[in-house]
């Protein structure tokens, strides 16, 4: 009953080739998905920023292609990681300001590695990085530093239930040392409530002012090294020689979600926090308030479409702005 003639199968072996094929992970490069970020800046305008992601089906190798636009300038270029052997990143970035002047590289070019070792929720990671700065031709630092981490993390949780990190880090730039400590607790206090902190102690070799010193940027998309520090609250980018950061964090998740037959838009989830941040500079202090409310949207019935709002409130100037950003994944 269940026999079926070769002949009738028309099954050959003449073309079959058994030989093993060595599996090539730079020609397995395929697409993957496209990562578009939208936002809003009321100090500094609306920018633009897409990525968009190769790799191999065994995750050994990927490429990312970069473009952001914003208020004034832009930059487009790409990343590419491995981790065939050690953990590998090479990115190269090619900008185009608005105001350029001739110490400018106007190109940034950075190759980082790592050497991890895991066990369990446990992670200590040896960390070497070498980048080539685009606003200043002589600027070329070597970072290295060593970082522990522990975390615990379930599945569609709102955030990690615990994680604390550690990390130091030494960055050699031309006649300056710049010594980077930071330690980030976070844990899940109760349901849905969470808390965190953000220690960060950072000084330098040369007390004097200058390209060479420590980078107060304020904007995520302006941190180029792990040395940098952010305050989202200032209008433009600073240097300074030292200085400290004392943050407490609090977020609460809500489980409300609402979903619709004929309206396009559902809701998730959401989560509301608090910041309070204090950065002690040498002859002064600058205290932050930072509000925010996360969307977790859901468009069509299948596109995930993350909301992000901030309201921040700075005394430096008496500076406050608010911040808007969307993104999704397709």
């Amino acid at each position: 009953q269940y026999e079926v003639s070769q002949q009738k199968l028309n099954i050959t072996n003449k073309n079959i080739s058994l030989t093993p094929k060595k599996y090539n992970q730079f020609n397995e490069l395929k697409y993957s998905y496209t990562y578009p970020i939208y936002g809003y800046d009321t100090s500094k305008g609306s920018y633009l920023y897409l990525q968009a992601f190769f790799s191999d089906v065994l995750l050994l190798n990927s490429l990312n292609l970069i473009y952001l636009k914003d208020y004034e300038d832009k930059y487009y270029g790409f990343s590419y990681n491995n981790i065939s052997f050690l953990p590998l990143e090479i990115i190269y970035l090619k900008y185009d300001k608005k105001y350029k002047s001739s110490n400018q590289r106007n190109y940034y070019g950075s190759i980082k590695t790592n050497i991890p070792f895991k066990k369990g929720r446990f992670n200590l990671d040896i960390m070497l990085h070498k980048y080539y700065d685009e606003d200043f031709k002589d600027k070329e630092p070597f970072i290295y530093g060593l970082s522990f981490n522990y975390r615990q993390s379930y599945i569609l949780s709102f955030d990690d239930k615990k994680n604390i990190s550690l990390s130091f880090y030494q960055k050699q730039d031309r006649s300056n040392l710049i010594n980077y400590f930071e330690f980030l607790p976070h844990i899940q206090v109760f349901d849905k409530t969470f808390v965190s902190g953000d220690f960060k102690y950072i000084d330098m070799s040369n007390r004097y002012i200058s390209d060479k010193s420590i980078k107060i940027v304020n904007d995520k998309f302006e941190k180029k090294d792990e040395t940098d520090i952010i305050i989202e609250g200032l209008e433009q980018n600073y240097f300074t020689n030292d200085i400290q950061k004392y943050s407490l964090s609090l977020k609460q998740g809500i489980n409300y979600k609402k979903y619709f037959t004929i309206f396009p838009i559902s809701l998730q989830k959401e989560k509301i926090s608090y910041t309070k941040n204090i950065f002690k500079l040498k002859n002064f202090d600058i205290k932050e308030d930072v509000y925010g409310i996360d969307l977790d949207l859901l468009v069509l019935h299948k596109i995930n479409l993350p909301i992000s709002l901030k309201y921040i409130k700075n005394d430096f100037k008496n500076n406050t702005k608010f911040k808007f950003e969307v993104k999704t994944q397709f």
